[in-house]
């Protein structure tokens, strides 16, 4: 085989070893490009641009209920958020009243082992973690039913992971779905892990927003729950 090949797919070689000889010499190219695909891959980057810091909060305001579900299951879940920003951290509170969040950011954490999630809201919300810097694969790894005190991480039994192993070197989408009904509101999300012995709000330095969805900062009217 043609050494330049080594890193592509099968399809791409097959291909190239029907063109002309003159072809060859774009195959240093190609391989070139193979690998970038491939370290893109490992590293769970997607190309389209180095993550940025912080973390997107998207809001839909109008919405009656405490229970996730009274977001996810409405058709104004299905459309953009009417007031989209960008956050440094995932601790919020007092946001407002009868509105449901969604908070996405990119998890790369600072050594390698395993790591504990833990899940702090009021009301309900849910924290999802992917295999890597996709959406692909997500698993709903902790959640609050009704509500927590605000940064205690034991007032449910669901409310922390089980022990994940992250690698330094990846990123991982992070999502956490939030629904408030009235009075006081809040959401935070801690980790523990290595040289981590307790459970910390994970920090600004460690959230990423995904290539690609960084949105204008903009604020609307409240929207109306259909």
């Amino acid at each position: 085989m043609t050494p330049f090949l080594k890193g592509c797919p099968a399809s791409w070689r097959s291909r190239c070893r029907k063109v002309s000889p003159a072809m060859n010499m774009i195959l240093p190219i190609l391989s070139f490009l193979c690998g970038v695909m491939l370290t893109e891959a490992a590293s769970g980057s997607s190309g389209e641009g180095k993550p940025s810091p912080g973390v997107v909060q998207e809001l839909w305001f109008g919405i009656p209920g405490a229970s996730v579900k009274d977001l996810t299951h409405r058709k104004i879940f299905e459309t953009a958020a009417p007031d989209v920003r960008t956050i440094s951290n995932l601790d919020v509170e007092n946001q407002g009243d009868r509105y449901g969040a969604r908070y996405t950011a990119l998890l790369k954490v600072p050594a390698s082992g395993k790591y504990r999630l833990y899940l702090s809201s009021d009301d309900s919300a849910e924290l999802w973690l992917g295999k890597d810097a996709t959406q692909k694969d997500m698993t709903c790894i902790a959640t609050v039913k009704g509500y927590s005190d605000i940064h205690n991480w034991g007032n449910q039994p669901n409310q922390a992971s089980e022990p994940i192993q992250l690698e330094a070197d990846r990123f991982y989408f992070l999502q956490v779905i939030h629904k408030e009904d009235g009075g006081p509101d809040h959401m935070s999300v801690a980790w523990s892990g290595p040289d981590i012995p307790s459970p910390v709000i994970i920090p600004a330095t460690a959230l990423f927003i995904p290539p690609g969805i960084l949105p204008e900062e903009k604020k609307q009217s409240p929207a109306k729950a259909d």
